[in-house]
């Protein structure tokens, strides 16, 4: 397929900035700081035309962020929607502030609180609510591990909002979870969420972050927790040889994830789910890759099913170190894992920072074996290795920072900082298998710093890459920048497919996470998308009216083209045969002529003058009439005539056989009229000879 037909142009944009922002100061009043909100993620609902945003305002009240999430109301996207704030466990008009803890000074912490992680939940779901969200992040708790805190939303935009976790609102506080599998609490609590996926087959959630260690001897680790469903508390599992940190300054804990639920064949089922997550280890090494099987999903019996990729220790045997990577390309953090299975593709992205800019690769085929006999997509217990089979690996990260072809752009697109990371993928369907990615720039070590990295007039823009992650362009990013879609003060952008509609649509979002009084928000887009190229056709037609319409009809129920050689063909050869017009077709025929020259003659007489002229018409459309006595000679000289013999030896075979089949479609025609002319006369002669027989007897003398 020819690569025109990637995503090149941003066109009919239309910004949800205004709705948002009035509901925002509408509902939550003096509980909101105009122009501050920060969309960190988004999601249309594919089973229903709604759209939720999720992330943090400023409470005007401590001039800090706390959690916000809004749901649309009218339709799918951004743009017209009616939104409503979610007013969870702090009472009416306050929005999530209740779940903060305002007695912690905002100056000692590295993260801001808010709302990070949002996954979408199917109709079909029997254990939450369908048409629905689930919504993850932290908020500032003076009780919680390193002053964080976990809380998990389930959002319903019919039927109401449930906080499903929270320290401070008392429901499932996450300082009582106990860990999976074994049922008992720990010393290391959970204090972070950042991402969250949802398993279809089991209709149970994993979420992805980080514990703190309230005895002090670690700082913190990476860490998963399993929601089962709506009702009942989560659970959660940390690792103390996969991403650790004993640095304070830089917690370990695991960024973005993803999700598959198949058998080596392909299969969706129930008991071989693997999530993969990303993350970050400590200041000092790399970025941290792992695979994870849920209690779920395979039963552990006390011990973890978890596999690791990428230790971030920088060990030969460890992925970026087996990839051949130098120290410059070498993620410091990994921030970004997707899978996208548009188009009957199935493609993992992962994504983080290194000094050489964005480290990216596109990964296809991810297996296990746990038992040497091939791949059944198990991951063995702690203690027993797990082989891991990675069917193509590709790194992009080249083509991504490649950015000499913004010509004529005037803002800063730099995907070769040290800052500079993929924050979004989404695919388009249609058997386009085109995609399109952001890219913006991370804080190392922070999933939302509260003092961001200055990022000098650095814009966060989108991209598109297609067949089979080897053709990407710029034109994407040149066309928004003309419409001023992306702005200088963004740190990343997120995306979502308006799935609902039957244009190629997104919305989009990018944040900041500077936000200030004197207004810096999220822009909220709704944009289609297009190649630039537009495919326009025109046809001719021609109208049969009057006689030649019962023509064109009768020929349609003989299943003979309604062509003008045809028509005209017909009509001579029914004058030839001098058949009868006593059938109703024929008597309907004569009629219509005959009010057709009344007709005429009445216009002649009024207009003074002959019958007028006929619309001009194309002669070239006359072409198959004008050789008819040469396709009638073909017919009755050649009746076994095979048109595929015919032709000169020398032509295009193309333009050959183009005219040998416009030819046999002719000769075709001519034989089916000529045997329904002849049925036709077969027939008026046998009744000619028996209304003769009847005369014959009437007029015999006794």
């Amino acid at each position: 397929m020819a690569s025109t037909s990637m995503i090149k142009q941003l066109s009919s944009s239309t910004s949800g900035v205004g709705g948002l922002e009035a509901a925002l100061v509408n509902q939550l009043g003096a509980f909101y700081t105009a122009n501050t909100y920060q969309v960190l993620e988004l999601s249309n609902h594919s089973d229903f035309g709604g759209t939720c945003v999720i992330g943090s305002i400023i409470d005007p009240e401590h001039n800090i962020p706390v959690p916000f999430a809004a749901v649309n109301t009218a339709g799918e996207g951004l743009s017209s929607a009616t939104w409503g704030i979610l007013n969870g466990g702090g009472g009416t008009g306050q929005g999530l502030r209740g779940s903060m803890d305002f007695t912690v000074d905002p100056l000692t912490m590295q993260e801001q609180s808010g709302l990070f992680g949002l996954v979408e939940i199917p109709l079909a779901s029997t254990n939450w609510n369908g048409f629905s969200w689930m919504a993850v992040g932290y908020v500032y708790d003076s009780t919680g591990a390193q002053n964080l805190s976990p809380i998990i939303i389930e959002i319903m935009p019919i039927s109401g909002y449930n906080v499903a976790s929270s320290e401070v609102y008392g429901l499932f506080p996450p300082s009582a979870w106990v860990l999976t599998s074994y049922g008992t609490s720990d010393t290391k609590k959970p204090s972070m969420l950042c991402d969250v996926v949802y398993d279809a087959p089991n209709d149970a959630i994993v979420a992805v972050g980080s514990v703190a260690n309230t005895a002090a001897t670690v700082a913190s680790l990476s860490m998963f927790v399993e929601l089962l469903s709506s009702g009942v508390a989560p659970t959660y599992m940390w690792n103390s040889n996969f991403g650790t940190s004993n640095d304070t300054r830089y917690p370990a804990f695991l960024r973005s994830c993803a999700i598959q639920t198949q058998d080596a064949a392909g299969a969706t089922v129930a008991n071989r789910t693997i999530v993969s997550a990303v993350g970050f280890l400590t200041d000092a090494k790399w970025g941290t890759w792992f695979l994870y099987q849920p209690n779920f999903s395979n039963a552990w019996a006390g011990n973890p099913r978890w596999a690791v990729i990428e230790k971030g220790l920088d060990e030969a045997a460890e992925f970026f170190s087996q990839q051949g990577l130098d120290a410059n390309d070498k993620p410091t953090y990994m921030t970004f894992c997707k899978r996208l299975t548009e188009d009957g593709e199935d493609i993992y992205i992962i994504g983080g920072i290194s000094p050489n800019g964005i480290t990216s690769f596109g990964i296809s085929g991810l297996f296990t074996d746990s038992t040497g006999g091939g791949n059944d997509n198990i991951i063995n217990n702690t203690g027993v290795s797990t082989t891991l089979q990675l069917s193509e690996v590709k790194n992009i990260s080249g083509l991504i920072r490649t950015n000499s072809a913004f010509t004529g752009v005037t803002g800063n697109y730099d995907s070769t900082a040290s800052t500079s990371a993929i924050t979004d993928f989404v695919a388009i369907g249609s058997g386009r298998r085109t995609k399109l990615y952001s890219v913006g720039y991370e804080t190392n070590g922070r999933n939302a710093a509260r003092v961001p990295a200055a990022y000098p007039d650095e814009y966060a823009f989108i991209m598109a890459i297609s067949r089979g992650l080897i053709q990407f362009n710029t034109e994407v990013t040149t066309s928004g920048e003309a419409q001023s879609l992306f702005s200088n003060k963004s740190s990343g952008i997120k995306m979502s497919a308006l799935t609902q509609t039957t244009l190629t649509e997104i919305s989009y979002a990018d944040y900041s996470l500077e936000p200030t009084a004197t207004g810096s928000p999220s822009e909220i887009i709704d944009v289609s998308i297009a190649t630039g190229n537009r495919a326009v056709a025109w046809f001719e037609y021609l109208m049969y009216d009057g006689v030649d319409a019962l023509v064109a009809r009768k020929l349609h129920e003989m299943g003979v083209r309604v062509t003008i050689a045809n028509v005209e063909w017909y009509k001579q050869d029914i004058l030839k045969q001098s058949l009868d017009v006593s059938s109703d077709f024929f008597t309907e025929w004569a009629t219509e002529q005959q009010g057709q020259n009344r007709q005429r003659d009445r216009l002649a007489e009024l207009q003074g003058s002959s019958r007028p002229r006929k619309r001009q018409v194309r002669t070239e459309v006359f072409d198959d009439y004008a050789d008819m006595e040469e396709k009638e000679a073909a017919v009755k000289n050649f009746p076994d005539y095979d048109p595929f013999k015919d032709g000169e030896p020398f032509k295009d075979d193309v333009e050959r056989e183009q005219e040998i089949q416009k030819t046999q479609k002719a000769v075709d025609d001519l034989r089916r009229i000529e045997d329904t002319i002849e049925g036709a006369d077969e027939v008026q002669s046998e009744q000619r000879e028996q209304d003769g027989a009847y005369d014959i007897g009437d007029n015999e003398e006794p």
